[in-house]
Formats: C-alpha cells, sequence, structure tokens
C-alpha cells in the first residue's frame, strides 16, 4: 500500500469514526450482537435519516522534520466524546468486532491522540522524504 492509499484510510477511519461515534452516537459493541454488523448499520442508516446537524472540521498542515514528510491531521466533531482510555492500540491484539480501525491508524501513524472528551483526534503521519514514491 503506498503513502497516498495510507492517507486516504487514515482520513477516512479518522471521519467515519467521527460521524459514527461522535455525531450519531453509535456504539459498535452492537457488532457484537448476533447479526450486529446489519444491526450496527441499520442503526447509522436511521441515525443519517433523521440528523437534522452535526459538525465535523479537520485541520491538516504538513512540515518537515530530520528529512522526513509530517502530516498532522486534526478532526473535530460536534458529538458528546467517548472514553477513549481503553482503546487496543495494537491491530495485533484487536480480537474484537470493532476498534480495528483504531488500532490500524495506530499502526500505520507515528502519532494518534485523542483529547476533548473524545471529540478531537489528531494523528501524525509520516514518511521518508526523497523515496521512490511520491505523494500525488
Amino acid at each position: 500500500m503506498g503513502i497516498v492509499e495510507k492517507i486516504f484510510l487514515v482520513l477516512t477511519e479518522m471521519y467515519s469514526n467521527a460521524i459514527e461515534h461522535g455525531i450519531l452516537e453509535l456504539n459498535s459493541s452492537i457488532k457484537d450482537e448476533d447479526n450486529g454488523f446489519l444491526k450496527y448499520y441499520e442503526m447509522r442508516q436511521t441515525r443519517l435519516n433523521e440528523l437534522i446537524e452535526g459538525e465535523v472540521s479537520i485541520d491538516i498542515e504538513h512540515h518537515v522534520e530530520d528529512e522526513k514528510g509530517i502530516l498532522s491531521l486534526t478532526m473535530d466533531d460536534g458529538g458528546v466524546g467517548f472514553d477513549y482510555s481503553g482503546i487496543v492500540a495494537n491491530l495485533g491484539k484487536n480480537t474484537g468486532n470493532s476498534g480495528r480501525g483504531i488500532a490500524l491508524m495506530y499502526d500505520l501513524c507515528r502519532k494518534c491522540t485523542y483529547s476533548n472528551g473524545g471529540r478531537t483526534l489528531n494523528i501524525e503521519y509520516e514518511w521518508q522524504l526523497g523515496s521512490a514514491e511520491k505523494v500525488a
């Protein structure tokens, strides 16, 4: 997977989490029930259909540090937040039906930090400048 695909994957995961858990207040534990994925995505669609307002913002910055490109993404949502203290940050240790996207972000990024009661996520993605692969 190339740099562009990795950045797209991280950004997509951040945005999905902000919408699903922040704005729509969905709980991923539903996925552990019988037909849990179906229930989860039905609830997601119902809540999207009923949504009157919500806010997600993203701040993007880039800088060079020690011959490495550092992309910083900060995503804020207007939701109620969540308790991020129990996040499984290691993808290999995540055996449940939820949280794999967060663990994947931790694997791909040099930094993942939640704040603001779980409503803000800041990540830093790093790559070697001058590598054969260029960001499009």
